[in-house]
C-alpha cells in the first residue's frame, strides 16, 4: 500500500511535499520545514510484530484525544491497576515488564535510525513516546513549546503508523501564511515563542471557525508502517482517522544544523521584525 496525498499547491501552503522510498540523509528537506513523507522504509531492528500484534488499540469516549505515554511513565511508574499500561492496555506485571523490554529496544532503534537520517545533528531530549487508542478527528492545531525550549535548539518529529489500518492526516499552512491572516499583528510584536504560537493558533485557527476545516488542508493517508516528519511547531495539523501510533521526539541544538533560517526561533524573530 501507497501513501496518498491529496495535496494544495505549494504556493497556497508554503512548504514542498518531499517523498523519499530509501535511508538517506533528509538534513536539507527538514531544514526547508518540508513535509517528508517515507514510503516503504523500515526501521532496522525495529520490533514491528510486537507493537502492532501484540499491543492492542484502545478506545476512548467519543475517541477522543487523551496525552501519550512518554517513557517516564512507562519505565519508572510502579505498576498498579491505576497504570496506564493496565488500564488502557490491559497489561498485568508480567506484561509490562515486556512493554518495559522492548521500549527500550525500540528506543535503540529510533536512535540509531534518526542517526541514519541527521547525521550532523546533536542534542537533547530524546523520547519515543505511545499513542495507541483511536483518535477521531481532532481539532486543527499547532503544537506548543514548553517553557524549557529556551530558542537555542529545535525540534524534530518522527511518526509511525503501527496499526494495520492506514492513517489519516490533514497538514495546513505554514505559519508564515497564518500570520498573514491576524487583523492586528502589533499586540504580537514582543511576545515570546510560546505565547506567538499560543496566540497565533487560538486567533487565527481555534476561533469557533477554522477549529477542523475551515482553512486550506492537504490530505495524507500513510499505511501501516509508514513514516513522516514535519515540523509541528510551524504548520497547522489535525488526526482526521488513526490508531497505534509512535512518536520519536529530539531537541536539535541550533549549532549542529547547517541552515536555521526555518526554525521556530528565526520565523518568529522575522515575523515580528517586519510588523
Amino acid at each position: 500500500m501507497k501513501n496518498t496525498l491529496l495535496a494544495l499547491a505549494p504556493e497556497y501552503r508554503g512548504y514542498n511535499i518531499v517523498v523519499k522510498n530509501k535511508i538517506e540523509d533528509l538534513t536539507e528537506p527538514f531544514e526547508r520545514n518540508d513535509l517528508i513523507v517515507l514510503d516503504g522504509v523500515t526501521i532496522p531492528g525495529f520490533p514491528y510484530e510486537y507493537w502492532m500484534d501484540t499491543i492492542p488499540t484502545y478506545f476512548t469516549k467519543n475517541n477522543r484525544w487523551e496525552p501519550p505515554m512518554f517513557a517516564h511513565e512507562v519505565l519508572k511508574e510502579e505498576w498498579s491497576e491505576r497504570h496506564r499500561l493496565f488500564r488502557d492496555l490491559d497489561l498485568d506485571e508480567e506484561h509490562t515488564t515486556t512493554f518495559r523490554k522492548m521500549h527500550r529496544r525500540t528506543h535503540q532503534a529510533w536512535l540509531s535510525f534518526q542517526k541514519q537520517l541527521f547525521p550532523n545533528y546533536e542534542g537533547n531530549n530524546e523520547v519515543l513516546s505511545h499513542r495507541y487508542n483511536t483518535l477521531v478527528y481532532n481539532r486543527q492545531h499547532l503544537d506548543l513549546l514548553d517553557g524549557d525550549h529556551t530558542g537555542t535548539e529545535h525540534q524534530l518529529r518522527m511518526s509511525m503508523n503501527l496499526s494495520h489500518k492506514p492513517r489519516t492526516l490533514t497538514v495546513g499552512e505554514h505559519i508564515n501564511h497564518l500570520f498573514n491572516r491576524v487583523e492586528d499583528k502589533v499586540r504580537y510584536k514582543d511576545m515570546n515563542i510560546h505565547d506567538f504560537i499560543f496566540e497565533l493558533r487560538n486567533e487565527v485557527i481555534w476561533n469557533g471557525e477554522n477549529d477542523y476545516a475551515g482553512l486550506p488542508v492537504t490530505f495524507a493517508t500513510f499505511p501501516p508502517k509508514s513514516i513522516w516528519i514535519f515540523n509541528s511547531n510551524v504548520m497547522n495539523h489535525s488526526v482526521v482517522w488513526g490508531e497505534k501510533c509512535q512518536m520519536w521526539e529530539m531537541d536539535i541544538y541550533l549549532k549542529t544544523m547547517t541552515s536555521t533560517s526555518n526554525t521556530i526561533p528565526t520565523l518568529v524573530r522575522e515575523l515580528q521584525a517586519n510588523i
